[in-house]
């Protein structure tokens, strides 16, 4: 079964070096994706409450970020579990509450909340220099994200 109702979402800041790597794919997934019935495209710079509104009504989610572990070496593309998303920065800490409570926080406050959330970061290098570039590790996963997410545009599902 095709869901008709899903977000493509880019998380977080493209003034602040490889945050703003979920920016930077949705951007280019643009015209690779294309308008597409039920599959909207968004990037959001905050997360916490503020990102109830985008998540709600949304049936499947794909959230694009970064996350710096120090266990990867930057610009490594992987799938991350939703129970991690408070582990590393930047899915909880640096954008104040984590996704996994946003969730929580919504669905108790009366909103549909997405029944499916699916997690495609990149291992980031900088997370505190002010620039509007990604790291060259991190610029140069963006080709390998694209291809994530144009098979999850596609099909709903990402490859396990």
């Amino acid at each position: 079964m095709t869901t008709q109702n899903r977000l493509i979402l880019g998380l977080g800041n493209d003034l602040l070096t490889d945050d703003g790597f979920g920016p930077a794919v949705v951007a280019a997934a643009r015209p690779l994706v294309g308008p597409r019935p039920g599959v909207r495209l968004e990037t959001a710079a905050a997360g916490g409450f503020r990102l109830v509104d985008v998540l709600a009504g949304a049936d499947d989610v794909l959230i694009i970020d970064v996350v710096q572990t120090g266990r990867m070496p930057p610009g490594t593309v992987t799938w991350w579990p939703l129970a991690d998303a408070s582990a590393g920065q930047t899915l909880g800490a640096g954008h104040g509450m984590d996704l996994a409570t946003t969730l929580a926080f919504g669905a108790a406050a009366g909103y549909r909340m997405p029944r499916r959330v699916d997690l495609l970061v990149a291992e980031a290098g900088d997370l505190e220099t002010i620039s509007e570039r990604l790291t060259p590790e991190v610029q140069a996963a963006v080709p390998e994200a694209l291809r994530e997410v144009a098979e999850w545009a596609a099909s709903g599902r990402r490859e396990r």
